[in-house]
């Protein structure tokens, strides 16, 4: 399961495929990056907490997640938990 973000909202989703362009609140679409390949929203075991000292979004990942696609940045600069 990989987790999704918005550049441009911020919203977070986890799914096995990139989800739908439709219904940013931000903008005329979504544009999504993957946060992290196996991972989550919610706390699961095996997986670490990271935080993002730009946006302050919270992401659970089995390795550092992806810097791209900071909503209020150029880049998340993650912080293990």
């Amino acid at each position: 399961m990989a987790v999704y973000m918005c550049k441009y909202c911020g919203m977070m989703i986890e799914k096995s495929s990139r989800p739908s362009n439709a219904g940013c609140p931000k903008h005329s679409s979504h544009f999504w990056y993957i946060v992290c390949k196996n991972g989550g929203i919610e706390p699961k075991s095996g997986l670490n907490a990271y935080s993002c000292k730009y946006c302050g979004k919270v992401v659970y990942c089995s390795q550092t997640p992806n810097m791209s696609g900071c909503p209020a940045h150029n880049s998340h600069s993650w912080h293990k938990l």
